[in-house]
């Protein structure tokens, strides 16, 4: 689950599962798509457009960002 406190955000909350969960985990540190793919295709069997689509819809939220092709997810993890 994902609390968004920013004022920019659609929804204060949202689950996400599965591979969406999985890639945005990853993404807590920068990761190249190749590197990414690589990782999460030994889990999930996807192809690269399917992982496309993913981050877009991450990125789309505002709950990632990518830059020169380095995906970053956005939420602080919470430790308990």
């Amino acid at each position: 689950m994902i609390h968004d406190t920013r004022p920019c955000s659609a929804k204060k909350f949202r689950v996400i599962a599965d591979e969406k969960a999985e890639t945005y985990e990853i993404c807590e540190t920068p990761h190249d798509f190749h590197s990414l793919f690589t990782n999460i295709k030994e889990k999930y069997p996807m192809d690269e457009m399917e992982l496309i689509s993913l981050l877009l819809s991450l990125i789309d939220n505002n709950l990632m960002l990518c830059d020169n092709n380095k995906y970053l997810s956005l939420a602080i993890p919470v430790r308990r």
